[in-house]
């Protein structure tokens, strides 16, 4: 064979042959965190920071996600809430997808309660979704906080409390 080329078997009683390796892999890897505190629910959140770009150059702006290219893409968001006077029952991170660079629609959404036992308590939440990106210029995401009450949500200049990832899996 050829640089480039695998061995594979063409079937029972027949040899060998060399062709094309196949594609695949993780072409674009982006990850982005808080870079400041906020308290209770916002929509969108705001304040994101580029932390890793590998591929097409995702942006944002007002809190809204532009990917570089089409295809399916798993988005990924965790975030960490510090709360320190009572409890709050209710607290989600929810990832929002538009199609149509317009309406924004629920595509996942993960919650946790805070419970205070001393002083304060600190908690996190994750929730991923898949999303087929069919247009760079209609198909967008945004996350969204909604609180019970108004625990901190904790952004850092350096390092992960509250970030989110974006990994293109596939073409469409």
């Amino acid at each position: 064979g050829t640089d480039g080329q695998v061995l594979t078997s063409t079937g029972a009683g027949s040899p060998p042959a060399f062709e094309a390796a196949a594609g695949g892999g993780i072409s674009d890897y982006h990850s982005w965190h808080l870079n400041a505190n906020f308290q209770g629910s916002i929509d969108p959140i705001l304040n994101w920071t580029s932390a890793l770009n590998y591929g097409g150059a995702m942006t944002v702006s007002s809190g809204i996600f532009t990917f570089p290219s089409t295809g399916f893409w798993k988005i990924f968001c965790q975030m960490q809430l510090l709360h320190t006077s009572y409890d709050s029952n209710s607290n989600a991170i929810q990832i929002e997808t538009t199609t149509n660079d317009s309406t924004y629609a629920l595509a996942t959404n993960a919650a946790t309660q805070l419970i205070i036992d001393g002083s304060n308590f600190a908690g996190n939440v994750t929730t991923s979704t898949l999303f087929d990106v069919t247009s760079t210029a209609n198909c967008k995401c945004q996350f969204v906080v909604v609180c019970e009450v108004s625990p901190t949500i904790q952004g850092i200049t350096i390092g992960n409390f509250t970030w989110c990832e974006f990994q293109k899996l596939a073409d469409t």
